[in-house]
């Protein structure tokens, strides 16, 4: 993970949703990605988990999918949508919505649904 993995992520996200699911502004998020070793290692977590879960997605959908995708409702969720569970302030990769999170984006590419 480096200075790149922001850029990664402001580019499959856009610079508003990444900034909105990282608990960042998009002034912090660019500043971050022009000093990457100012940023602190709960921040470095929340970007590595992220990252990840984009992986999986990836694997079934292109980047305009992967955005909608935070967006839907999700059954498996508790019909909650992903964006809100990450807006949910300062969120942790082990904490459990993120978790289900993770292991419903993990689930996808064995399932091939979305």
């Amino acid at each position: 993970m480096n200075e790149n993995s922001i850029e990664f992520l402001i580019e499959v996200l856009t610079p508003e949703l990444a900034a909105f699911v990282f608990c960042e502004s998009k002034e912090k998020l660019f500043e971050y990605e022009n000093n990457f070793n100012t940023m602190p290692a709960e921040v470095k977590a929340r970007l590595d988990f992220l990252l990840k879960i984009i992986k999986h997605l990836e694997e079934i959908c292109n980047d305009e999918g992967v955005r909608q995708w935070f967006f839907r409702p999700r059954v498996r969720l508790n019909g909650i949508s992903p964006i809100i569970i990450f807006y949910k302030g300062r969120w942790k990769p082990e904490d459990e919505l993120p978790q289900a999170v993770m292991r419903f984006a993990e689930s996808l590419c064995d399932a091939d649904v979305t």
